[in-house]
């Protein structure tokens, strides 16, 4: 891990430079890095995603278009290696278009959150106030978060619905992954309304716990929690993949 931090910040000092504003580590790995002692096991080696996000300005260059294409040419041999391939998740954020504006974002508000609330800036500007401009208590937070829910709930419905092609492990997975990924968006929500530090995954059950919601939802996310650490019978597939089906769609309810 300590090696893909290397690569990539030489790889962006020597090739890059000229159009970075940022390249930011965050999420799980970076609040392991800022406290281990307490965060020890938030993040999971072979298991946790390193989150990478790369702010660039493709305006700086005489073709925006090329410019990003460049951007994405010098990171493949990064995004390609085998070894980093994995475990490495990168957003290559245009600082003109893909930084949040009223009414919809290309990269959702609350990942921009995380980066906000958990980043390690790698390099570029030493801090990332310029991010608070695109973030706000605002209708466009409830906005983007029921939009990842809706996608959330949208894909794992249309699971169901064609669930014959589909093996019963892999549904399970995919509802214990969207129970995780929906609990996370609806925490986030309320830490950026209420002004608090984002969340990651493997805190969502914790999270929920403290939170006026249904013991119901906090049972199957807790399960999502032990599922995801430590596997569940082949005689709970099928049923926990409905009960997540029911979380997501509750999920959604209470964004509305």
């Amino acid at each position: 891990i300590e090696q893909l931090m290397e690569d990539l910040i030489r790889l962006v000092k020597e090739e890059l430079s000229l159009v970075t504003r940022n390249l930011v580590v965050f999420g799980s790995y970076a609040k392991y890095k800022k406290d281990p002692h307490n965060n020890e096991d938030l993040f999971i080696p072979g298991m946790s995603d390193i989150d990478v996000a790369l702010i660039v300005d493709t305006n700086l260059t005489n073709e925006p278009t090329k410019g990003l294409q460049n951007v994405v040419e010098s990171l493949n041999s990064i995004l390609f290696e085998p070894i980093y391939a994995p475990i490495l998740d990168l957003s290559i954020l245009e600082s003109d278009i893909d930084l949040p504006t009223p009414n919809g974002a290309n990269f959702n508000l609350l990942h921009l959150y995380d980066v906000k609330t958990t980043g390690i800036v790698l390099y570029g500007k030493r801090d990332l106030t310029y991010l608070d401009n695109f973030i706000s208590n605002k209708p466009e937070v409830k906005t983007s978060a029921l939009a990842v829910a809706n996608q959330i709930y949208g894909d794992l419905k249309n699971a169901y619905l064609h669930r014959d092609m589909y093996r019963v492990p892999e549904l399970f997975w995919l509802g214990v992954d969207s129970v995780l990924l929906s609990g996370l968006t609806y925490s986030n929500y309320l830490n950026i309304i209420n002004g608090m530090p984002s969340i990651v995954k493997l805190e969502v059950a914790t999270f929920l716990d403290d939170q006026d919601i249904s013991e119901n939802l906090k049972l199957i996310v807790n399960q999502a929690m032990d599922f995801t650490l430590h596997g569940g019978s082949s005689e709970e597939h099928f049923d926990y993949f409905v009960e997540s089906l029911r979380f997501c769609r509750k999920i959604n309810s209470l964004l509305k």
